[in-house]
């Protein structure tokens, strides 16, 4: 038979004695997933926040007659690629952006079809 941990405390001449209860903590609310807005280049005015999958990054947001927008961006898709380059998260999205683009090839995944958009900032 185990014992349980205890300790005793002295108050008001009166000893009580005490079990300690260790329990799970509770569940965590999962953290709403951080969005970033893109302001210049092909995808100005784009949000954008890394998959619910972990590959890819997720269009949250796109402004209506941005460049975006008007190649045929939406919602709920995934980029995968930028220019042949591999999208895993927001932040390599990012860091291909980084360089001055007036022009993208954006590969993205919609409703599990692989579809490719030409965003080209000289449209707008």
């Amino acid at each position: 038979m185990q014992s349980k941990p205890s300790f005793q405390i002295d108050r008001a001449s009166r000893r009580i004695e005490a079990f300690s209860v260790v329990s799970d903590a509770p569940a965590a609310e999962p953290a709403a997933p951080r969005t970033v807005h893109i302001a210049r280049g092909p995808l100005a005015n784009v949000e954008m926040a890394n998959s619910l999958n972990g590959s890819g990054a997720r269009v949250v947001v796109v402004a209506e007659g941005s460049v975006a927008a008007q190649a045929g961006l939406q919602p709920d898709d995934v980029i995968v690629a930028l220019d042949q380059q591999p999208v895993t998260d927001v932040g390599q999205l990012l860091a291909i952006l980084v360089r001055e683009h007036t022009r993208a090839l954006v590969t993205v995944l919609r409703n599990g079809h692989r579809l490719f958009v030409a965003a080209d900032v000289q449209t707008q």
